[in-house]
């Protein structure tokens, strides 16, 4: 599907009038954890927050996660129960992902949550370009109460297991009974930060516990030259939507600023280590000539 997907949702909901018919202000932040599986590569997971008391949360994603020194070799949108779409056992906890879920409405069944214009990307030339997805914003002509349920509130800004937040997926209707959740876990259910996502040393990351996870994948390092940064942006002519801070479909969502992330890479080459073992070696060796002088 890629960003023209998600340009002709921008077009149908802008059709509808609800979107930037007001101007404001809201912030998304992206982060970029990566990890090492080798000195040739590893791993990297893309999470969003989002800025709160201007929106009430994510709606759509549309990025691209590029490298310097550094090739993405695969990736795609982590939407669970979809997501991992790279890795099976790298994460401990499908409560990172962007959420959806499904509901009965009087006799018909509804996805809620991510479930639309959902997109992998495509990697070329060394990036993955046009990783997206979409809650369904756009649903009909009109607005229904019943049907605004079906998207989430909250996504990147409250950590939804969290006990004391309007969005816990136990008390609220948004999300009562889909067995969906995003954000971390924890003991208490209280938005304390979560563990990484990754395994090992982790490179860049920084993302709080309401962070959501929108994409993960594989990259290999490509130039000797390191350190090697890992980048995430907005996709070249995309958007991120949030939601009105008083949601109310069909539309109510406008573009949000979008901060980018990166990851910085530093590990020894190889050719170094090559040169610390040859030069230890001519250590030891000019010690044992010594020693036989004496």
């Amino acid at each position: 599907m890629g960003m023209k997907s998600l340009g002709l949702l921008g077009a149908a909901v802008g059709a509808i009038g609800l979107v930037g018919s007001t101007a404001k202000a809201a912030t998304v932040t992206l982060y970029i954890e990566a990890s090492l599986t080798s000195t040739n590569g590893g791993n990297w997971v893309v999470f969003a927050s989002d800025s709160t008391g201007d929106n009430a949360g994510i709606g759509t994603f549309a990025i691209d996660v590029t490298g310097t020194n550094a090739a993405i070799t695969a990736g795609g949108q982590d939407v669970s129960p979809d997501g991992p779409s790279i890795f099976t056992t790298a994460f401990n906890a499908s409560t990172y992902y962007a959420p959806v879920g499904a509901r009965k409405i009087g006799k018909t069944n509804f996805n809620t949550g991510f479930d639309t214009l959902l997109s992998d990307g495509t990697v070329t030339s060394g990036s993955l370009v046009g990783v997206d997805g979409s809650q369904n914003l756009v649903y009909g002509a009109t607005h229904n109460a019943t049907l605004d349920t079906l998207v989430y509130q909250g996504v990147g800004q409250v950590d939804s297991t969290n006990t004391n937040s309007p969005y816990n997926v136990t008390a609220n209707t948004d999300a009562a009974g889909d067995g969906a959740a995003w954000g971390s876990t924890s003991a208490t259910g209280n938005g304390a930060a979560y563990a990484s996502a990754l395994p090992g040393t982790i490179y860049g990351g920084g993302q709080p516990s309401t962070a959501v996870d929108l994409a993960s994948g594989t990259f290999t390092i490509t130039n000797g030259a390191l350190p090697a940064t890992l980048n995430v942006v907005l996709h070249n002519g995309g958007q991120v939507q949030v939601l009105n801070p008083s949601w109310s479909g069909p539309g109510g969502a406008f573009s949000a600023s979008v901060t980018p992330g990166a990851a910085v890479i530093v590990v020894p080459e190889p050719a170094s280590l090559g040169l610390i073992g040859f030069a230890g070696m001519g250590l030891l060796s000019r010690r044992r000539n010594a020693k036989k002088a004496n």
